[in-house]
């Protein structure tokens, strides 16, 4: 009996398990989206840093990014934009270091989320996480001139990105995402049958016991 205990635990696990699909330098970002964030919903300050200002809208950044006004016409960017650079007061202005890694957090859950990036030239990676645990991750060639420049996941839970540049100065525009369903995970379509068959176990069990 313990050993059939482990293996149901086992398909359970297995029945329970999905794998994101990415999002990897689509021509378009998410469709279907339940929000597309432009960046223009709050009122804000070039060189501003960015945290908690888009809550509400249902995302946060750490450890910051930074706003831009006015942004170079990068294809599918609209003004403003979100740096992980600032810029100093000087003439021309000289930027810092660049945020690297830098996290997009959800204030939910979501199933999906793209968001279009320009990037100096370099090898991006991408890595969705629920809890802290990681459930995909895949790397990337990322520059300013592209036109397939659209980035994330998609087809499983998710409640962060955390974007790696390699230590390169990036923007980041239409952040697209789903929301998960209020009810979250739907049972497997294969684990109602596998219950019923579990009951079926022990019932078969009890008779034999009488």
């Amino acid at each position: 009996m313990k050993h059939l205990v482990i293996s149901t635990l086992a398909v359970l696990a297995f029945a329970g398990a999905t794998q994101a699909a990415t999002i990897n330098g689509a021509a378009s970002g998410l469709t279907g989206a339940d929000r597309t964030l432009t960046f223009s919903e709050v009122s804000l300050s070039t060189k501003d840093s960015v945290t908690d200002q888009f809550a509400t809208y249902g995302v946060t950044f750490s450890p910051n990014l930074v706003y831009y006004g006015n942004v170079q016409d990068y294809p599918n960017f609209t003004d403003p934009a979100l740096g992980n650079f600032a810029l100093d007061g000087s003439n021309p202005p000289v930027p810092s270091a660049p945020i690297d890694p830098f996290v997009i957090n959800f204030t939910s859950d979501v199933t999906a989320a793209s968001f279009a990036m320009a990037s100096n030239p370099t090898t991006t990676t991408f890595t969705a996480f629920l809890d802290g645990e990681v459930v995909e991750s895949f790397s990337a060639g990322t520059d300013s001139g592209s036109a397939n420049n659209f980035f994330g996941f998609t087809g499983t839970l998710f409640d962060q990105i955390r974007v790696d540049t390699g230590n390169r100065y990036a923007f980041i525009d239409n952040l697209a995402f789903a929301a998960a369903p209020v009810s979250a995970v739907p049972l497997p379509a294969g684990l109602p049958l596998l219950l019923g068959a579990l009951g079926g176990f022990a019932m078969l069990r009890r008779r034999q016991n009488v």
